[in-house]
């Protein structure tokens, strides 16, 4: 079935190829694109790593409003959401991390601010100008958790000219959205920019529960406010205000139970082999107080340059974000009433950085020098409940923990002889944290930890180019790095309660605008990554529940290619396709949670099995064309994306895993000037196997051991519709 719809799917994007596309659109793809994945203005086509950016009309055209649609778009990521908008996953390369906390490996940014928190991922993607996705660790230059990449998104700015638009998407299972602009010059100097946004995606898994709360929908309200001063050339400077509100229903998700992998010591089952199914028991919640997760965030930006003469320049930025949410599901997703968990959290970070450009007219040489400073408070509330241990009020821990960074981090570029190029960065970083707990330690005390660790993080990079954007070959050297912290849950021992930093080096050769022919470019780079000191979830013997925690007991390695296609087979028809092999596997690592499962006993030793939740394959492709109708100047628009992402492992044993997955989206319509309609089609091959499992406990049975498997959302159609005026 899988190959089948595989086929299709290619089927049906090479069918684009042969459409012949809006000549005013090819002007804009041959315009040079300027990034600033390494924190300088510099063509996309001369940065020597692997990127990938996304311009808006792209953005706009594959409608990456989030980073799960994001992910489909960019090989060899994966974003992985077991509790929906709540606590998500991401990974790059295979670099995954155990899901606890709120310190991901791959660090997102609005605008080169970090965005901190895993919840503050989903609030990067609308109104946007570009998106830009570095591979491989980027702590040399960006620091906090860029362990295994880092993607920033950027907001468009004011325009010169007046810009009012509106676009306008309403689907099948109660699927609606809305953007609208408003933007242009106040007066010589200033300009603003007024963007809002309305999604609301109705959940369509029905609850078998009568009366009970939804489940699976999610519901975002938006705007972003943005002033820009520019009194002349040397000068511009930027205001945003963002606030967001999001409101989800009880995540979906149903519970699969273990199958195999018995204990040695009684034989109880505690692993699940095999694909795990699209779909199981029926979906069941029952109402547990305000099910699912409200969210408000708020954050407000600065951002200054100052051009003092031709060779330096001057960045400042500044920002800060305040963010309430509360997070509540029924957590034995069945029709008992068994166990509730929740958590309200309240947080905010005040972050600011500085750096100075240098790049005189000779070009022989060029420098960046920078300072950052983070705070980040973090307080939360538990709200659990296990009903079927005749809990009558609810219990949690409340913890408060502070997170404070200080960096200096640098950057010199040497040109070479025979148009060599030698680039020095490097990072230094110091990080300290508190955190203090209702929980109690083994003595009775509350506990109260602090810990500081500090880093240099360099990168080395070899190029090889004659001209800008021309063939461009390169190889690096680089380290990431990912400070340490501590452990709040109840049931651990206190030796378990801190855990310490972890490292990478990451070896990468590549490259990039490889002429096949004149429309026709090709890229290619291979990577090794050696991971020590892994940070990796343990289960605790001091309890059944609330026992699990991060410790440094493991060390692996990925390895892979990463290729690019860009082609433009004809004047006007645009095509991108993308190829992502990684192997990531433990070198050395024993599980203590298979340490006395048949098979693994007695140690659990994993060392070879593939890391979990990547997907080591991963392709995708894109077409964007336009085709005159001859007829009143109107035209025909047609965009197309297929992924496909191989089966992801859900558990260190490498025995439970997801398919598959094959996923198209298409989207056709006309366009007379400012004015567009079409309609859409989301996963158009309606891939069902689902994209996320994960090790669970069902606590209608004892707390036996289960999987929970979130289920992929079936095909979706509507009308969408577009206007600038």
């Amino acid at each position: 079935m899988t190959s089948r719809k595989y086929a299709c799917g290619f089927a049906a994007l090479l069918a684009f190829m042969s459409f012949p596309a809006h000549a005013a659109e090819v002007a804009k793809d041959k315009d040079t694109l300027y990034v600033t994945v390494r924190k300088r203005y510099e063509p996309e086509k001369s940065v020597p790593q692997t990127v990938q950016v996304f311009r808006r009309e792209e953005i706009s055209a594959l409608r990456l409003q989030s980073p799960t649609n994001i992910s489909s778009s960019v090989s060899g990521f994966s974003f992985n959401d077991p509790f929906g908008r709540f606590n998500p996953a991401p990974s790059m390369r295979g670099l995954i991390q155990p899901g606890l906390g709120d310190e991901p490996s791959v660090a997102f940014f609005n605008d080169g601010h970090y965005l901190s928190g895993r919840s503050s991922i989903n609030s990067l993607a609308f109104d946007l100008d570009r998106i830009e996705v570095a591979k491989g660790p980027q702590s040399a230059l960006y620091g906090r958790n860029s362990f295994g990449g880092a993607i920033n998104a950027i907001s468009a700015k004011p325009s010169q000219q007046v810009e009012r638009s509106v676009d306008v998407m309403m689907g099948s299972k109660d699927r609606q959205q809305i953007t609208g602009v408003v933007s242009g010059p106040i007066n010589d100097v200033l300009s603003a920019r007024l963007a809002v946004y309305d999604r609301d995606w109705g959940g369509f898994f029905k609850n078998s529960i009568p009366g009970g709360p939804n489940i699976g929908g999610e519901k975002t309200q938006a705007a972003r406010g943005t002033l820009r001063y520019q009194p002349d050339a040397t000068r511009d400077v930027v205001l945003r205000l963002t606030h967001i509100h999001d409101n989800d229903e009880q995540p979906k998700g149903f519970l699969v139970p273990a199958n195999c992998g018995p204990r040695t010591a009684d034989g109880v089952l505690r692993y699940y082999c095999g694909s795990l199914p699209e779909s199981g028991a029926p979906y069941a919640a029952n109402d547990v107080g305000n099910n699912g997760y409200t969210r408000t965030h708020s954050r407000l930006n600065l951002d200054w340059n100052e051009t003092l003469n031709d060779t330096t320049s001057l960045l400042f930025t500044m920002g800060g974000s305040t963010e309430e949410s509360r997070f509540a599901r029924d957590d034995d997703y069945s029709s008992q009433r068994a166990a509730r968990a929740g958590i309200d959290a309240r947080r905010n970070d005040v972050q600011a950085d500085a750096r100075i450009m240098y790049e005189p007219t000779s070009k022989a040489w060029d420098a960046m020098a920078g300072v950052s400073l983070y705070r980040f408070f973090n307080h939360t509330r538990r709200t659990d409940q296990y009903y079927v241990l005749g809990q009558t009020t609810p219990g949690g821990a409340v913890t408060t923990a502070l997170t404070q960074t200080a960096a200096m981090y640098g950057s010199v570029a040497f040109a070479l002889p025979v148009d060599f190029k030698l680039t020095l960065d490097g990072r230094y970083q110091r990080e300290w944290k508190n955190l203090e707990s209702s929980i109690r330690d083994l003595s009775g005390t509350p506990l109260d930890l602090s810990g500081n660790w500090g880093a240099f993080t360099p990168k080395v990079t070899l190029s090889w180019q004659r001209t800008p954007e021309s063939l461009l070959a390169y190889v690096s050297a680089g380290r990431g790095y990912k400070s340490g912290g501590f452990n709040d849950r109840q049931n651990i021992f206190d030796a378990q309660r801190a855990f310490g930093p972890e490292q990478n080096w990451t070896y990468e050769a590549g490259f990039k605008n490889i002429p096949l022919q004149s429309n026709l470019s090709f890229d290619i780079g291979a990577f090794f990554i050696d991971w020590r000191n892994q940070q990796v979830q343990a289960y605790s013997a001091a309890g059944a529940t609330n026992n699990f925690f991060l410790d440094n007991n493991a060390s692996s390695t990925s390895k892979g290619i990463e290729t690019a296609l860009h082609w433009q087979p004809r004047e006007n028809t645009r095509i991108g396709l993308f190829y992502t092999y990684a192997d990531a596997r433990f070198e050395k690592y024993n599980d203590p949670d298979l340490a006395g499962i048949v098979g693994y006993a007695p140690t659990g030793d994993v060392s070879g099995n593939r890391l979990p939740r990547y997907s080591p394959h991963h392709i995708g492709m894109e077409i964007l064309n336009r085709t005159p109708l001859n007829f009143q100047n109107w035209d025909w628009v047609n965009t197309a994306q297929f992924t496909f992402q191989s089966s992801q492992y859900t558990d260190n044993a490498n025995l439970a895993k997801t398919g598959n997955r094959s996923i198209l989206n298409v989207e056709s319509g006309v366009s007379r000037g400012p004015v567009y309609a079409g309609f859409f089609v989301d996963n158009a091959l309606n891939e069902r196997d689902p994209p996320v499992g994960i090790s669970w406990s069902d606590a209608t049975t004892g707390f036996s051991r289960a999987w929970l498997v979130v289920p992929q959302d079936g095909r979706t159609f509507g009308i969408r519709a577009k206007m600038k005026f």
